[in-house]
Order: C-alpha cells, then structure tokens, then sequence
C-alpha cells in the first residue's frame, strides 16, 4: 500500500461549503494580540488551509490536518495525526503541510522546533501568525503578507491565495 492509499484510509475526507456563521474562538484572539497581526486574517489563513464541515454544519479550521501531495486528510486523533507525520518524515517525505495553519515541514522544520511542539494546535497557529507578521514587515501590507504566508516567492500563487483567503475574510 503506498502513503497516499494508506494516509487515505485512516482519515475524513474534506467538505468545501462555507458558512458564514463562524465563531472565532478565544485562542485566535490571544495570539492575535500577542504577534500583533489581525484575528479575522489569521482566522481566514486557518479556513483557507485546514477548513472542515462540523456535524453541526459549522466550516472551521481544523487542528489536526495533514496535506500530502496536494491531498488534505482530517483526523480525530492526535496520536494518529503525529503517527502519520512521523511516516512521512521515517520515508524520507519532507514536502507536506499539517496542523491548523497547514505549515511545510520542509520549508520551516529547522524553525518550528519539535514535531510534538508544532502539532499542538495553538503552537502550529501561533508559528502562522509570526511567519505572518515577518512577511508584513517586508510589506507593510497585510493582504501582500497574505499571498507571501503561502508563496513567497512565486506572485502569481500568492496572488491566488490571496484572493481566496479575502474571499473568506469578507465572509467573517
């Protein structure tokens, strides 16, 4: 079985529908005001990278999100989240996003400190809103900073991403 098969097997599949009856929950505001970058952005990054459908019909971030080779796989398990990490890295995978802001392991590894340390949800997106303000002071623009969160060094998929973390904003 090979790792998308069996990365597949053990995760929900991802639901695209977007409510605009989104609660922002109290730890965006924390890290918000501690990184000093706006919640409704940081909270659009997190919807544009990990969003799920609850059982309830809410979209929201989800903490535990893993994209592999362009595929997003959601997990109720913390313990089956990091084993599936610790996989792809055993495998010699290094190029994936996880966790709640969907942050790549290859690009941010040396900065991110410990794998236990980023899957923690609040550690992963308090990492997202630092990586964040850094772009913005290259720009002194949030939306410039938002393309670069996700492509720094390509303008045209920034300029994608942009558009569409906006279009959730707008919602917010």
């Amino acid at each position: 079985m090979n790792i998308k098969s069996l990365l597949l097997a053990t995760c929900l599949m991802s639901f695209s529908s977007f409510s605009s009856d989104n609660i922002i929950s109290n730890e965006f505001y924390e890290i918000s005001k501690k990184e000093n970058v706006p919640v409704k952005v940081l909270y659009a990054i997190a919807l544009q990278e990990s969003k799920t459908l609850t059982n309830k019909g809410r979209v929201i971030p989800w903490k535990y999100t893993l994209n592999y080779s362009g595929k997003g796989y959601f997990y109720h398990s913390k313990d089956k989240f990091k084993s599936d990490i610790d996989y792809l890295i055993s495998s010699g995978n290094e190029n994936f996003d996880f966790g709640i802001a969907q942050i790549n392991y290859r690009w941010h590894k040396s900065e991110m400190g410990s794998i236990d340390k980023m899957i923690n949800p609040y550690e992963n997106l308090t990492y997202a809103a630092k990586y964040l303000r850094q772009h913005f002071k290259k720009y002194n623009d949030w939306w410039l900073a938002v393309g670069a969160y996700h492509s720094p060094s390509n303008k045209m998929n920034a300029k994608k991403y942009r558009n569409g973390v906006y279009k959730l904003w707008l919602k917010l």
